[in-house]
């Protein structure tokens, strides 16, 4: 597949690098010569200087035989306008990075979707962001991560990170299994993370103290799954109001108030907390403020700080620096003086596993949130959902219509093992889940949940197609 990428910046470089590891023909477009010369680099990526907006500059790039469109410039109008002119060339597939709030509304987004303006998805990293926090803040009070709501919100998919006090230590995944099976519970371990790696294991596999295993399981059974690794206090075995919990935001990013004044709509009281000079960010100040949001300039990490800002053991505190080593040590600190929820955003993989090792694993990285969307375009079939692990493995909803090829397949036949797996089969027009085992049939209408490391993905397209 063919895909021109306008704009070279950090979200230009980490989509092409993305799809480069899949053999795709990348082509970007930038103003700025260094950018466009680091990108090229690399002898499969073509480059051209110039303006994305250009009629001349988008003719010589050969619109004519591109597959996909992607403008990310830090424009959104620019990035409208470029989407624009590839579908006056004939590009099937548009997609446009959004910052601005407005423009995802859903008044503005319906000029989308009717095809006034030929966008055929948009990228929004805040609106995308927001989504992955919301989850993460409404089950801080268990030790998971990683939530996607799957199959209409009915199946989630999940992390636990087994620390020391975890109770399934030298546990196989199967005596997990049995263990809920008195009360016709059933979920599924798609993979673990262990030692800097992602593995898909089968149900003998021994789970270890540090290991961080992905589960799919029902949404209404999260409480019970959760308590095969922890056991569940009489204080915890109820669902928190997390509508009350504090949030506090520490950081400079510029994203910051975005994100603060949509999750001021849904929680009891946010915060933001600023090490600057006050008259850098008095504007700023006034602005919260008309959301009852209160700005602090302090620094987060100062002694005795939970007892001027928090208010209770669940308050969330989000660090969100423009550098990882600001967040990556302010996270630390606050650690250190006893805090649990620290949600830590950083900007590349370099200090993941490093965080996870000092047992926050609450870690977010935006760009990875910006795959999903360019991914369901590229990947062949109905993609309902799909989310990308650590750029290593990806795991697919997808929806089987009448000319499938999954269609009449057995479970045993399309799961390759250690590379993909089947995680979760449902009746899309009952809503009921389908009990798995090896001779299971795909049937037209089924939901299909799968993971699948990304370097086989091409196989199973060329193998097992699903479009």
């Amino acid at each position: 597949m063919k895909v021109v990428i306008a704009g070279a910046g950090d979200m230009g470089n980490f989509i092409a690098r993305y799809l480069l590891a899949e053999e795709h023909d990348i082509v970007v477009i930038d103003t700025d010569a260094a950018r466009v010369r680091d990108m090229t680099d690399n002898e499969s990526v073509a480059g051209f200087l110039g303006e994305t907006t250009s009629l001349d500059v988008l003719k010589a790039v050969d619109m004519s035989n591109t597959d996909m469109f992607v403008s990310v410039t830090p424009n959104d109008e620019i990035n409208i306008v470029a989407c624009f002119l590839a579908d006056s060339l004939g590009v099937p597939t548009k997609i446009a990075r959004i910052q601005n709030p407005n423009y995802l509304q859903e008044n503005f987004l319906d000029l989308f979707h009717s095809n006034k303006i030929p966008v055929s998805d948009t990228i929004s990293v805040v609106d995308k962001m927001l989504d992955v926090l919301q989850k993460e803040i409404d089950y801080s009070y268990f030790k998971i991560s990683d939530i996607v709501n799957l199959c209409e919100g009915n199946i989630m998919f999940f992390s636990v990170y087994c620390d020391a006090n975890s109770v399934a230590h030298n546990r196989s995944i199967e005596s997990l299994y049995q263990d809920l099976e008195e009360q016709h519970i059933t979920f599924k371990v798609a993979g673990i993370y262990r030692n800097n790696n992602f593995n898909i294991v089968n149900d003998e596999e021994i789970i270890r103290q540090k290991d961080k295993l992905y589960i799919v399981a029902d949404s209404k059974n999260i409480e019970a799954v959760y308590a095969l690794f922890y056991n569940i206090g009489e204080s915890e075995d109820i669902v928190l109001d997390t509508q009350q919990t504090n949030i506090v935001i520490a950081g400079d990013h510029s994203f910051i108030k975005q994100i603060a004044v949509e999750l001021a709509q849904k929680y009891k009281k946010v915060k933001v907390v600023m090490n600057k000079e006050k008259s850098e960010v008095t504007l700023l100040a006034i602005e919260l403020e008309k959301y009852n949001i209160e700005l602090i300039i302090d620094d987060i990490t100062k002694t005795g700080y939970r007892e001027h800002y928090l208010s209770s053991p669940n308050d969330v505190i989000i660090t969100m620096y423009k550098n990882d080593n600001d967040n990556v040590l302010q996270a630390l600190l606050l650690q250190s003086q006893k805090f649990t929820n620290i949600f830590c955003c950083l900007n590349s993989n370099l200090y993941v596993d490093f965080l996870y090792s000092h047992k926050i694993n609450r870690v977010f990285i935006p760009d990875h949130f910006i795959m999903s969307s360019i991914l369901a375009n590229i990947r062949r079939g109905i993609i309902q959902n799909i989310f990308s692990l650590y750029n290593k493995v990806e795991i697919m909803e997808v929806s089987t219509s009448s000319n499938s090829n999954l269609i009449g397949k057995r479970i045993e036949d399309l799961e390759l093992g250690g590379k993909m797996k089947i995680l979760s089969l449902m009746d899309e027009s009952t809503g009921h889940k389908i009990p798995l085992n090896p001779n299971t049939i795909i049937q037209s209408n089924n939901n299909v949940v799968f993971i699948i490391q990304r370097k086989h993905i091409k196989t199973l397209e060329d193998n097992v197609k699903y479009e």
